[in-house]
């Protein structure tokens, strides 16, 4: 080929070649590792019996994701599985909005119940929602709290709300962890 150097496209090959291998290489170790940390999140048979509960009953879920990196990418995952993997349509979608609060409102939960959702499953956040969760079992909704983030001293009442913490993972690998869980 006239103009194109050939030593530089067969360099960019192999960089290429190894590029592929590592990647490879992570996602199987990343992957392992997450499993392996699924084991130790809370409540995880009891949230996604709970979850499985919803979808039989065709109950209304509200998802409500976190508007960071982590919250944004957990939500696509839980998004595409419940609209692509398993169809299910009777869902409502949230992301929260920092300049209005942090994490799972009492405000969240009062549309919820005006939309006739009888479960809320949040993703990355809701650890602290002390306020939140309490509202929501005054108004006879179901959580689901999915969050990495550090448990606060007062914890929210684990007997009335499902908790999955893992220590170490993101909650975009929970979420995945938690829908392949689910069998569906």
């Amino acid at each position: 080929m006239k103009g194109i150097d050939m030593t530089v496209i067969e360099k960019l090959e192999k960089k290429l070649t190894l590029v592929k291998a590592k990647k490879e290489t992570m996602i199987k170790e990343g992957l392992q590792s997450f499993f392996d940390d699924s084991k130790k999140m809370s409540n995880m048979i009891k949230s996604t019996e709970r979850f499985k509960q919803a979808l039989t009953n065709n109950e209304k879920i509200y998802l409500i994701s976190d508007s960071d990196a982590d919250g944004i990418m957990s939500y696509r995952i839980m998004r595409e599985f419940i609209e692509d993997v398993i169809l299910y349509e009777n869902v409502v979608f949230d992301i929260t909005n920092r300049n209005e609060g942090y994490g799972l409102l009492p405000r969240h939960v009062e549309r919820a119940k005006e939309l006739g959702c009888s479960l809320i499953v949040t993703a990355d956040h809701g650890i602290s929602a002390i306020e939140a969760t309490s509202k929501a079992n005054e108004l006879g909704i179901d959580v689901i709290i999915t969050d990495h983030h550090q448990i606060l001293k007062k914890e929210i009442d684990s007997s009335l709300h499902e908790v999955s913490h893992p220590s170490n993972l993101s909650l975009s690998s929970t979420l995945l962890t938690i829908s392949k869980k689910l069998n569906l």
